[in-house]
């Protein structure tokens, strides 16, 4: 009882701000028309069409003319931007980012989007297509932002940089990497960080009803792994009494039934503990003391994004067996996705997936990229205040709760130029809509999308106050 009254934490603070008034039908075109350039990322860097990336560019130049006319622009490799908008005092270095490439839409799918996917198509309140919500709307909304303030002639006292990536989707390592190189090489330090990755995010979980903002102060790390099967083949009127795709099937059920133990990390503690002032008492005693109640904790849960959140995950997304019903394959592959807790490593996770299937004639191997859980940045800075204030300016009511990102987002190739990263689109979403991300009919609340706008306007007018 004593733990629990005293990890009572205080609540979000009131603030008092003028909200931009802002052109709504003006920023729904804009956005409209930069959902119609499909900026497509394939996994195969040099198989993607880049006819629409050049065409997007060049929109961006004629829609926000002030932004290109009175900030310095860069372009690396022909297709990522980075703007520097110098600052009077030069005391600060602050990096906006987003990405705008796309993921592709499923030809399957494409007679499921109720709106063809590249057109724009404003409807019912919403704008509909791919990237309207990852993540055409943070790179549209921050631009608009900045050229509203420029119009207006707002000088920043901080410099402040602009960074957005065209290869997120497949990784970043043409696109953000690149920048964070160049700022590495002219030994630019950015003191912090505000990227995509939280949100305002409605039905979180059982603890609490009311909406939670929740910024990402740390991401989980990526690994795939390959299993492969091999046998003799033959016909299929003779088969072996261990088939290759038989094994295969056997290690997938293995790795699916034996997934990494769940952690108590310190980012699902703190995330935990930041609930305490906003729910009930029986529920504040649990959080107060997950030194006794995290087992506990750990099994009952049902959110499968709390779930997500305190394990590393374990999902198979490729499978490849057989060419013809009547023959016996001889090679079946198969692709398992890792998302790793803090905690856990990369290579932690392969030889875990090696121990787990132990059939010898699995091959297990490392398949593309992989990288190690971020580093957890701080809540005790500057960039941590403006965030959370600008968040009660404009969402007064709603918690601001620091969260573990559970995909992975370009941020993380700054770490080496920032200690200070944060994650957070001010985009209010259904755990319902966040399924339309990377889904079918991905679309944005108009409302939404204003409210973006102010939120970079604030955002970047708190930075010149918080000194």
């Amino acid at each position: 009882m004593l733990r629990t009254n005293k990890l009572n934490f205080k609540k979000d603070a009131k603030y008092d701000c003028e909200i931009e008034n802002l052109d709504v039908v003006d920023i729904t075109l804009k956005f409209s028309q930069s959902l119609q350039y499909a900026t497509i990322s394939q996994k195969d860097y040099f198989e993607i069409n880049k006819t629409p990336f050049h065409n997007f560019l060049n929109y961006l130049e004629l829609t926000f003319p002030l932004v290109h006319s009175k900030l310095k622009k860069e372009v690396i490799n022909d297709y990522s931007l980075f703007y520097t908008w110098e600052g009077k005092g030069k005391d600060t270095n602050v990096l906006l980012m987003g990405h705008y490439d796309v993921v592709p839409v499923e030809g399957s799918t494409e007679g499921e989007w109720i709106y063809k996917p590249f057109e724009g198509t404003v409807s019912d309140g919403f704008i509909w297509g791919r990237g309207a919500i990852d993540d055409k709307a943070g790179v549209i909304s921050t631009l608009y932002a900045v050229e509203c303030l420029l119009k207006k002639g707002f000088e920043p006292d901080d410099t402040i940089y602009l960074a957005f990536g065209h290869d997120e989707e497949i990784g970043g390592r043409e696109g953000a990497c690149q920048i964070s190189q160049m700022l590495k090489e002219k030994n630019i330090k950015i003191d912090y960080v505000l990227d995509e990755g939280g949100a305002i995010v409605s039905g979180f979980n059982k603890f609490i009803e009311k909406p939670l903002a929740t910024v990402g102060v740390a991401e989980k790390g990526y690994i795939s792994i390959e299993l492969t099967s091999e046998s003799s083949g033959g016909h299929s009127s003779m088969p072996t009494k261990n088939s290759s795709i038989g094994m295969l099937s056997r290690a997938i059920v293995n790795l699916e039934n034996k997934q990494c133990t769940p952690t108590l990390n310190w980012v699902t503690k703190l995330f935990f503990e930041s609930l305490i002032p906003y729910i009930s008492y029986s529920y504040k005693i649990v959080l107060s003391n997950l030194w006794l109640f995290w087992p506990l904790l750990a099994y009952y849960v049902s959110s499968p994004l709390i779930k997500a959140m305190i394990r590393t995950t374990t999902a198979v997304t490729m499978v490849e067996a057989g060419v013809k019903d009547n023959i016996l394959p001889t090679i079946d592959k198969a692709v398992v996705n890792f998302r790793i807790v803090p905690g856990n490593t990369a290579e932690g996770v392969l030889k875990h997936s090696r121990k787990i299937v132990k059939n010898t004639s699995i091959k297990v191997e490392k398949y593309g990229q992989s990288w190690d859980p971020s580093k957890i940045s701080s809540l005790d800075n500057e960039g941590y205040a403006i965030l959370t204030k600008t968040i009660n300016q404009l969402f007064p009511g709603v918690p601001v709760i620091p969260n573990l990102v559970l995909g992975a987002t370009d941020s993380r190739h700054f770490l080496s130029v920032s200690e200070n990263i944060y994650r957070f689109r001010p985009l209010v979403i259904s755990l319902e809509d966040m399924k339309r991300v990377h889904g079918i009919n991905e679309r944005i609340p108009i409302v939404d999308l204003v409210k973006m706008v102010q939120f970079y306007v604030l955002f970047i007018k708190n930075v010149n106050r918080i000194k």
